[in-house]
């Protein structure tokens, strides 16, 4: 009697545990900052900066590549999860940067670029 209700405990266990919700994707780890020129940055992650084989969405907040009409640029990152985007973005804008992998988003993080450290400080 004990085998059959550890055994019945250790199903229903499973299944509750492939029942539940996944783990949130963490966000992608904050990215160096090249300037290329005036209205363009390189952004790289480094290695385990991001999931493998995640895709890494840049968005500009403020305005989108005049030429182009783009304010999302994407790109999949390595198999250690290390990146490099070149995006337009000016002195001032906002990127919003996060993941995706299997459908599942992360969280976004944002960089301002000009700020001290790029950090984004909220409206006083």
């Amino acid at each position: 009697m004990p085998r059959r209700l550890l055994a019945a405990a250790t199903f229903v266990a499973l299944v509750l545990a492939c029942a539940s919700p996944t783990l949130p994707l963490p966000p992608p780890a904050t990215p160096t900052v090249e300037v290329v020129d005036s209205e363009h940055v390189t952004l790289s992650g480094p290695c385990y900066g991001a999931e493998p084989f995640a895709t890494i969405y840049v968005q500009n907040d403020k305005e989108a590549e005049p030429d182009a009409g783009v304010s999302v640029f994407g790109v999949v990152a390595t198999s250690c999860g290390s990146w490099s985007e070149t995006v337009f973005a000016r002195s001032g804008d906002q990127l919003t940067i996060t993941q995706q992998l299997n459908y599942v988003f992360s969280t976004p993080i944002n960089l301002c670029l000009g700020s001290p450290g790029n950090e984004c400080f909220p409206p006083n």
